[in-house]
């Protein structure tokens, strides 16, 4: 029942694809001193991963909103290069405005862009999960209400923010402040570390407890 609850909160088609939404053994803490040490270098590493099925292609519209600061950032983006339509517009939109972007795709775990970025945009659920236990500052861009239930305690913890994609402003302003205040990352990093010494490292049950609390399975 677990498995197909969160096939219908993520829209996934097959339950073999929810391996790559759950922690598994590559999920660990970000090391301080490698994590501060990428706050040093010129160009700040972002993450975006806006679900296997991004059906709205928040993606895109999150790099419309970035692309400005593109001589501070590289981009890493995990997304479902098996949707032709999306990834194409977002290439060409790459290609236009020549942005430093590395794609990956959805079948690997999100660890492959989480030890590789400061902060990260994600679409809530599981994933915001993720990115709060292994200690890394995180943007929720989310229009699902469930998702939002569910995404909704670690914002009461002050461990990450929420908006909707029609905020843009207010991601736009947040992302810029964590671009050229880089302080602000130390901050949310040192929030999420404390937080993490209080609680076992296991997003899947605390997501698993979450969901039977709000009667979702």
């Amino acid at each position: 029942k677990l498995k197909k609850t969160i096939q219908k909160i993520f829209g996934l088609k097959s339950s073999k694809n929810i391996k790559n939404f759950l922690p598994g053994s590559e999920i660990k803490i970000i090391n301080n001193k490698k994590y501060f040490y990428g706050l040093k270098k010129k160009k700040l590493n972002i993450g975006i991963t806006m679900g296997g099925y991004d059906v709205k292609n928040n993606t895109l519209k999150i790099l419309k909103l970035v692309y400005k600061f593109k001589n501070d950032i590289n981009i890493h983006i995990l997304l479902n290069k098996k949707n032709l339509v999306q990834v194409v517009k977002i290439k060409n939109f790459i290609k236009k405005k020549h942005l430093s972007v590395k794609l990956y795709n959805m079948n690997k775990n999100p660890w492959i862009i989480f030890k590789n970025t400061s902060f990260i945009l994600v679409s809530g659920g599981l994933t915001a999960y993720e990115s709060a236990f292994v200690g890394l500052p995180s943007i929720n861009i989310i229009n699902d209400n469930n998702k939002k239930k569910l995404t909704s305690y670690l914002e009461k913890k002050k461990l990450t923010k929420i908006f909707t994609i029609y905020q843009k402003n207010k991601i736009k302003n947040l992302i810029q402040n964590y671009i050229y205040k880089r302080i602000l990352l130390i901050y949310e990093k040192n929030r999420l570390n404390k937080f993490n010494k209080k609680v076992k490292l296991d997003s899947y049950k605390r997501f698993e407890y979450l969901l039977k609390k709000k009667k979702l399975i």
